[in-house]
């Protein structure tokens, strides 16, 4: 297992400066390059997320310099925490060392992980945060009180989706502190259980200030809360579910409806698991589960619904981890307990390293060789890019030309005088569709010759006369 763990690290530092930025990356980058930390922690330069993030990213670039490399190596660092964080979360709920050590080898080759923490994007470091938040709720003190505030507070500082994966996890501690808490209360030790309320009061606590520290930002929450609608995950859940969309505060809503629907989830498995029979059907059902999760996360589509997976995906792997190894002895006694079905773990393991593997050959939208291609053509008259906001990643890497966008709005593509005066490049998106991927490549496809195409990957450069 520590071998795993050490290539599970290994992956995540290897190839950072493989892949050039895609479009969200080259964003994040230019964005805080021509800021400075304090006009970028007081003016957020992401309409849709807090500042905390771009913070860290502007120091990292102004300390190792303009790279991918150096761009990506925050989330690296915070993965490489997640991992360690998920042994001592697994060992302070109670869970045995080779559980733990499952939980840690099963994240380290976690595809949404590792694609995550090779991407110069918040979301490694918001699973960092509910990881911390997660292990202070179980340090039953003053001191347990006070990181539960600091890592509340850090989350939401670092990213909004925190919002929802901390009201998750506070409803699964409550569980949790609920059991403990009936535990102590057969034993009639009136201590103990006045301890168990005062860290109840203790946490409430500690969340209240830690909303009370993100009061600066609450105009922002309000504002991203009210167009949460045109969300790319819950278009498509409405697209193909007919699931209505809400935003403002009937959102906050629906997310303490989820929170409480996972906590009464949660104690109504914990009390099925004591039948022997629900115990194997759960044991087969989280394996059946997480393995076919696993090998679907690989496939490069869906990347808005994997980046809010990515950051509940240790709780996940503890769940899975604890069913594959301690499941039976925790709710049984030792006389009763099952035989340990190491095949499933080692089956499990087995495919996250193959979807691991798959993971990080699965290149990013190469656009720093396009504009390697465009900048060496020279018979290239103008460059068209559809859609619009692909012009962020593409101008990142200093092009020759500036590319075009709109097209069919131009009066060149209107009077059809488009590549009059040479070749005309068009830089589509591949995404697995057959072209033409837009109405611009469908204009061009009609009225121009195609001379040439050069494939990339995700992208494909078509030159027209």
């Amino acid at each position: 297992m520590a071998a795993l763990i050490a290539a599970g690290v290994l992956l995540r530092l290897l190839f950072l400066g493989a892949d050039s930025f895609w479009l969200d990356e080259a964003y994040s980058v230019s964005n805080v390059l021509p800021h400075s930390v304090g006009e970028i922690w007081h003016t957020s330069v992401d309409p849709n997320h807090p500042s905390l993030y771009f913070v860290i990213l502007r120091l990292a670039l102004r300390l190792g310099g303009v790279s991918e490399t150096i761009a990506r190596l925050p989330s690296a660092a915070a993965s490489l925490c997640s991992l360690a964080l998920v042994y001592v979360l697994a060992r302070r709920l109670g869970m045995s060392t080779r559980a733990g050590a499952a939980a840690v080898v099963l994240m380290a080759f976690a595809p949404v992980d590792v694609w995550y923490a090779q991407e110069a994007r918040m979301y490694a470091m918001v699973t960092t945060a509910a990881l911390s938040f997660a292990v202070a709720l179980t340090i039953d003190s003053w001191l347990g009180a006070l990181l539960v505030a600091a890592a509340l507070t850090i989350g939401l500082y670092v990213d909004f989706t925190t919002v929802a994966l901390t009201a998750i996890v506070m409803s699964l501690w409550l569980v949790w502190w609920w059991f403990r808490f009936a535990s102590t209360r057969t034993r009639r030790t009136a201590g103990v259980t006045n301890r168990r309320w005062s860290w109840l009061v203790g946490v409430a606590a500690a969340w209240l200030g830690a909303w009370l520290a993100f009061l600066p930002e609450w105009s922002h929450l309000g504002e991203v809360l009210r167009r949460i609608d045109t969300v790319p995950l819950l278009v498509n859940l409405h697209r193909w579910f007919g699931l209505p969309l809400t935003s403002g505060a009937p959102a906050v809503v629906i997310i303490t409806l989820i929170a409480a629907v996972a906590a009464i989830a949660a104690a109504a498995v914990w009390r099925a698991l004591g039948n022997e029979r629900f115990r194997h059907a759960w044991a087969s059902f989280v394996w059946a589960g997480f393995v076919g999760s696993t090998l679907a996360l690989t496939v490069p589509r869906g990347y808005s619904a994997k980046q809010f997976l990515a950051t509940g995906w240790p709780f996940v792997v503890l769940v899975v981890a604890w069913t594959l190894t301690d499941c039976g002895e925790i709710i049984l006694s030792a006389s009763a307990v099952t035989p340990r079905r190491s095949w499933r773990l080692s089956s499990a393991v087995a495919v996250s390293i193959v979807a691991a593997i798959i993971t990080i050959a699965t290149p990013r939208a190469d656009w720093r060789g396009v504009v390697r291609y465009l900048n060496q053509r020279t018979r290239t008259a103008a460059v068209w890019i559809d859609p619009p906001w692909n012009t962020v990643a593409y101008d990142f890497y200093h092009p020759r030309l500036v590319a075009g966008t709109n097209l069919l709005q131009s009066s060149e593509a209107a009077s059809g005088r488009v590549g009059s005066r040479g070749e005309v490049c068009f830089v589509a998106e591949r995404f697995g569709d057959p072209p033409p991927t837009s109405r611009s490549e469908a204009w061009l496809d009609q009225h121009l010759a195609l001379v040439e195409t050069v494939s990339l990957p995700r992208l494909e450069v078509r030159c027209y006369r």
